[in-house]
């Protein structure tokens, strides 16, 4: 079977994103500098403290969308597949793979092709609440999600990155960019995450919001959760762990506690989800996208993600989104700049 795939007019040798779907819907210079207003910020409903600070744990989780308003999940009848960010009120940043269709995984992949847009459209966009799902007899449950209170989209395009799967999927590369169908109207619970400036400085501590498991043993559950992970610049691989750590777009992170098989971490189903962390005035950038790691999500985990500096450009040209780019303020029609 031929995957429905469009690509760029240039030849498939310099493409630099496969086209699954129509082109896409661009934001102007105004809205993407409305989008550099917006982004990155909290607004916590008045009769509500912040989730750090309520004394009732209940609470705690049921706001725990307020500290991520950009958190999306991609997912197949109920069941979580992808994370993603948020990034405009048409445009999310995932994981490319994804997308592709594969002959084999192990360290470095084939594959075949694209997915089409009749899989692409089976697929839900979830966003803007914790409980992706409600009580579902065939999929694990959780006490505090009886009732789904999210928001749901469809995905009209995508744009995967070619040199991800051109170059077996050991180089980086491992990002999307996925076109909602309706446009989202940004509330207290749904905010866009702000991309990060050129040259800015990763601290130590980065937080990763998503609904994959929280173990390898467990599923996926209907609950989003939390990791704070810790940067590790030298990439630590564990004995058993053989896969690439050295792609230049490529940041490396750990969990807390590298001895404790419960500390929070990211794991299966966590792929695509934003890594962010916090500038001084209080906004949250995306720092990264969660990519793979070691297998198992054992406790000492490497844990990989695709850094989102090196591509924005190719954000701007894409999506009209050019906010932290030097020149922004003069043109969103920007030339290309170039990869790694």
């Amino acid at each position: 079977m031929i995957p429905l795939i469009f690509l760029t007019s240039i030849s498939t040798t310099e493409a630099l994103f496969a086209h699954i779907g129509p082109y896409f819907r661009k934001l102007n210079m105004d809205e993407s500098q409305e989008m550099a207003r917006i982004c990155g910020t909290l607004q916590f409903p008045s009769s509500q403290s912040p989730p750090f600070i309520t004394p009732n744990f209940i609470e705690h989780l049921r706001t725990r969308v307020a500290k991520y308003p950009w958190a999306v999940s991609i997912s197949l009848n109920g069941k979580n597949k992808l994370g993603g960010a948020l990034i405009s009120p048409y445009h999310v940043l995932t994981a490319a793979h994804g997308f592709l269709l594969y002959t084999s995984y192990y360290t470095k992949c084939s594959a075949r092709g694209y997915k089409g847009m009749s899989e692409v459209k089976e697929l839900d966009v979830s966003y803007g609440g914790v409980c992706i799902r409600g009580v579902d007899r065939k999929l694990p449950n959780h006490p505090f999600c009886t009732q789904p209170d999210v928001m749901r989209n469809k995905i009209r395009s995508v744009r995967v990155d070619v040199d991800f799967g051109r170059q077996h999927c050991n180089k980086g590369h491992d990002w999307a960019i996925v076109e909602l169908e309706e446009r989202v109207n940004f509330t207290e619970k749904v905010r866009p995450i702000c991309l990060p400036y050129a040259g800015m400085k990763i601290g130590e501590l980065l937080q990763v919001a998503g609904w994959g498991r929280t173990y390898v043993m467990s599923d996926s559950s209907p609950l989003l959760h939390e990791a704070t992970m810790v940067h590790a610049p030298h990439c630590p691989r564990p004995e058993n762990d053989f896969f690439p750590s050295k792609a230049p777009d490529m940041l490396c992170a750990v969990s807390q506690n590298t001895t404790d098989y419960w500390a929070p971490r990211t794991c299966h189903g966590d792929s695509g989800s934003g890594m962010q962390q916090r500038d001084a005035d209080g906004r949250a950038r995306l720092i990264a996208l969660t990519s793979f790691g070691t297998p198992g999500c054992p406790a000492d985990e490497l844990a990989r993600f695709t850094k989102i500096e090196p591509y924005l450009s190719e954000i701007c040209q894409e999506t009209g989104i050019c906010y932290t780019l030097p020149d922004s303020t003069l043109s969103n029609n920007i030339p290309f700049r170039g990869k790694l």
